[in-house]
């Protein structure tokens, strides 16, 4: 297991915004709800799990009012729930990512003080599954008219379904391509590849989806992105990332 660092941390994606740049700090806590569970007689106090999981996570950074900066993507976000992907080891295809299906934002701080940088901190409650998934398309831009990405081994196939995420936070599409249309495919033999998550097409910038698969649903050992564009050639810019997670 590799030791990381700060340059290590590939990419921060909220809601399709782009907001690595201006962080300095991200806390992602995880924990167990827990409830007393001794009765009369018992001497010591017991704790049991009530099977439900909480997430909370919080960005600290500069603050910034540069259009799509972390301003604009933060000022309106309290009480809206978006998906919320972060890297913290690197931007090879393979590597971990960690998604949001729902960050709940609850908070959102200014903080202005005497001979320093302006700040501003961001607070979340998780709204549904957090998940630990792989990197598929590491967040970058595209100008091809297809792009299919290269394959993760599992080494073998799983068949408890799994979430894929897709987040955009670029596209140029005057009189160009209409729309990104982003999957996940899969493959037995890394030959022969099929839709397995089909995410819907995005005409805009910023957008971030995530869709889950069925509790029963195979998939294959090889996995990898594909995407394509509607309305003609291809975007000048259509910046995105893809990733997915196996259950």
């Amino acid at each position: 297991m590799a030791i990381r660092g700060s340059a290590d941390v590939a990419f921060f994606l909220v809601g399709g915004f782009d907001i690595l740049g201006y962080q300095t700090q991200i806390d992602d806590a995880h924990e167990a709800l827990i409830e007393e569970s001794h009765t009369l007689g018992d001497s010591w106090r017991e704790q049991s799990y009530v099977g439900v999981r909480q997430a909370d996570f919080s960005q600290d950074g500069f603050y910034d009012d540069v259009a799509a900066g972390n301003h604009e993507a933060l000022s309106t976000g309290p009480g809206i729930s978006r998906v919320l992907c972060y890297g913290q080891a690197g931007t090879a295809t393979g590597a971990p990512f960690t998604g949001y299906a729902g960050a709940m934002q609850i908070r959102y701080e200014r903080i202005v003080a005497r001979g320093v940088l302006h700040k501003a901190r961001a607070t979340y409650r998780g709204s549904g599954v957090v998940d630990v998934g792989k990197i598929l398309w590491t967040h970058k831009g595209t100008a091809t008219s297809s792009t299919n990405a290269g394959p993760i081994d599992n080494t073998v196939s799983t068949t408890l379904g799994g979430a894929g995420f897709f987040q955009l936070s670029a596209f140029a599409s005057a009189a160009l391509a209409t729309a990104v249309l982003a999957r996940v495919q899969h493959s037995s033999d890394n030959i022969t590849y099929a839709d397995l998550v089909s995410f819907a097409a995005a005409t805009a910038a910023p957008t971030a989806q995530r869709s889950q698969l069925g509790a029963a649903v195979t998939v294959e050992r090889y996995v990898r992105m594909a995407a394509s564009y509607q309305g003609g050639a291809a975007p000048t810019t259509a910046t995105m990332f893809v990733g997915f997670a196996r259950y």
